[in-house]
């Protein structure tokens, strides 16, 4: 069955009956509208079967964590910067209404997902689509109909086909996220897990395995992995990634092989206490959610623990981190070394 078709069948097992009706999104393609949603219904046991792989001779898209800043003006995001007059009237404004919170993720063939946030209470966000050259291929102005109100922590990925997903958590203690096609139309919903603090969400599309997402909170951090199929890989209660106290950040992202991915926090070594100084952990996990090294291993002296830490791939086996002025490389055998 065709992933269009395998969505067509959650959507109807998962989401039923529509919310009531808000404006349409605007769609550049003839695509239809996709559909308000209602509440998530949860996924109830975990994935016994592999995700689905590429053929042997489709090219492996793997785009990497989204990158996220607060900006007072669009001048480092050009391609966004074209497309001033669309967030001026999605906002309502003649100016836009500085600062915003712009994420990004790439998709295949050069073209770009931005969720655009303005920070006033109740604004709604904005996704745009654009092509490789700046121009509009779909927008949603209303990406959120029909989810339960009060949506906090918003992460953004992509999908092997073009697919945009946006994860968050809500106020009654959903981690959850929504997923559209490569044209704009709702694919699905997909539960992820059930907590009931959530201080930060960190989210990477994972080429042949799924969508991983990790939730942070003071003192934890739980990760769960969704197949391409739809299923949940990993425990209904997700995978505990603490390993050491964990403070309230989000965790960085990458994969290091494409069987294994790296996962970097800010916390406080195994032996400390709470007044001890915060540091910065690493930890490598499979894809079957198991721990891949005895225990975290320490990078060093955090930077301002509200910062999302630089990590991403280097070369095969290797990733880089970025911690405000100190580089490392850390290989997947554990191996780390100033850069």
């Amino acid at each position: 069955m065709s992933r269009r078709g395998m969505g067509a069948l959650l959507l109807g097992a998962l989401l039923g009956a529509c919310a009531p009706e808000e404006p349409t999104p605007t769609l550049a393609s003839a695509a239809p509208s996709a559909r308000a949603l209602p509440p998530l219904a949860p996924i109830a046991s975990a994935d016994p079967e592999p995700s689905a792989a590429p053929p042997p001779d489709a090219p492996r898209f793997d785009p990497g964590e989204a990158i996220e800043s607060r900006v007072t003006s669009l001048s480092a995001w050009p391609q966004l910067a074209l497309q001033e007059p669309v967030l001026r009237a999605h906002f309502g404004e003649d100016k836009l209404p500085f600062p915003l919170d712009v994420t990004m993720t790439p998709l295949p063939e050069g073209r770009r997902a931005y969720l655009v946030r303005s920070t006033k209470v109740d604004a709604r966000p904005e996704i745009l689509v654009l092509d490789a050259r700046g121009k509009v291929l779909w927008e949603n102005e209303w990406p959120f109909r029909g989810v339960t109100p009060n949506l906090r922590h918003l992460a953004l990925s992509s999908g092997p086909e073009g697919e945009v997903a946006v994860y968050w958590h809500d106020a009654t203690g959903w981690v959850a996220s929504r997923m559209w096609n490569g044209d704009g139309t709702i694919l699905v919903d997909y539960p992820f897990l059930t907590l009931d603090n959530c201080d930060a969400l960190s989210a990477l599309y994972w080429p042949g395995e799924g969508y991983l997402v990790v939730a942070s909170h003071l003192g934890k951090a739980r990760a769960q992995l969704i197949s391409l199929r739809g299923k949940l890989r990993w425990p209904a209660e997700g995978v505990d990634v603490s390993s050491g106290h964990t403070l309230p950040s989000p965790v960085a992202l990458a994969l290091d092989t494409p069987g294994s991915v790296v996962l970097l926090r800010v916390g406080l070594a195994r032996d400390g206490g709470k007044k001890s100084p915060q540091r910065v952990l690493a930890s490598r996990l499979d894809a079957e959610g198991k721990a891949l090294w005895p225990t975290a291993i320490d990078v060093g002296l955090a930077p301002t623990y509200s910062t999302k830490l630089g990590l991403s791939p280097l070369a095969p086996g290797v990733v880089a981190i970025d911690l405000g002025g100190r580089s490392f490389s850390l290989t997947s055998g554990g191996v780390l070394a100033p850069r």
